[in-house]
């Protein structure tokens, strides 16, 4: 799935539904967004030098923030070959 098409599907998630269930049943579709968004911030570490204890220790990090549905656009732009990694937080 592109960033934009993960974008337009994050625009379509109500409030009342982050909480709700998904098809991997131990995950909310929040943990779910959150995992493929850190995920790829991860991996655009290690691209650009990051080490495999720096992706463990974030692994599970929130990358989503009080709006995850922004999250799509800032993943985009995040993981855009042309921008620097986002700080850690935490």
């Amino acid at each position: 799935m592109t960033a934009v098409v993960f974008e337009a599907r994050l625009r379509e998630v109500r409030v009342e539904q982050w909480g709700g269930p998904t098809p991997c049943a131990e995950w909310t579709v929040r943990q779910l967004v959150n995992h493929v968004t850190r995920g790829n911030l991860n991996y655009k570490a290690l691209v650009q030098g990051g080490t495999a204890a720096e992706f463990i220790r974030l692994r599970d990090a929130d990358a989503l923030g009080v709006e995850p549905r922004r999250s799509g656009r800032h993943l985009r732009f995040r993981c855009s070959p042309t921008r620097s990694p986002a700080p850690a937080h935490g």
